[in-house]
């Protein structure tokens, strides 16, 4: 046995309902209660993106990165309870 020890630490802001890591590590996406999607470099412990989600329902929302692709792909619901799905350009997040 090692020793352990700590590799990363981050602070969120607010509470975080699903994160996934991207496929080479570079990259920590994070859903937060607040609806928001944050894309965390975990290199320079900051914030690279941050936009809002399209799903508008009260439950938790989950994502993931697709593979190799620089997208991601999240699951939510509407304001009716009727489940939703959208892919994400990561090169422009201006909408699903």
């Amino acid at each position: 046995m090692g020793t352990r020890q700590e590799v990363l630490s981050q602070a969120f802001h607010n509470e975080v309902y699903d994160l996934a890591w991207n496929y080479d590590g570079s990259q920590l996406g994070v859903f937060g209660r607040d609806k928001k999607i944050r894309l965390y470099d975990p290199r320079k412990h900051e914030i690279a993106n941050e936009f809002v989600s399209a799903h508008e329902g009260a439950k938790p929302q989950k994502l993931c990165y697709l593979g190799q692709l620089n997208e991601l792909l999240t699951t939510g619901f509407s304001k009716r309870g009727e489940r939703q799905y959208s892919i994400w350009d990561l090169r422009d997040t201006s909408k699903p």
